[in-house]
């Protein structure tokens, strides 16, 4: 079932791969140019949430965190869902965000849907 993203949906964290918030060059030298500074962000945020194991909680938390409005929020997901940083499932209004590795460049590039 698709149902719209409101503030008043829940979600939570999952992880595939390692995350790190050690060494960001990647992400600011190859990501960010591809998805702008709103879903830098908020990939940035949702990594440290998960991190210090918030893993649960509404988008509205999400919302008033990152002081973005919910069509800002919809669309830096879109963005890192485009870039393979994030996958999100859907149950009613229940999100499932996946948070996925950060890529070198020769993996970003030669991965084919990435391309």
């Amino acid at each position: 079932m698709n149902t719209m993203l409101t503030i008043d949906s829940t979600y939570s964290l999952k992880r595939r791969g390692v995350l790190s918030t050690n060494d960001n060059s990647f992400l600011y030298n190859l990501y960010l140019p591809l998805i702008g500074y709103k879903a830098l962000f908020i990939y940035e945020f949702l990594v440290n949430e998960y991190l210090s194991s918030i893993k649960d909680g509404k988008i509205l938390y999400l919302s008033n965190k990152s002081n973005m409005t919910l069509s800002d929020f919809i669309l830096s997901k879109k963005n890192l869902e485009s870039v393979g940083l994030l996958q999100t499932l859907e149950d009613e209004d229940n999100y499932v965000f996946i948070l996925k590795s950060v890529l070198n460049p020769n993996d970003f590039f030669e991965n084919t849907v990435l391309k």
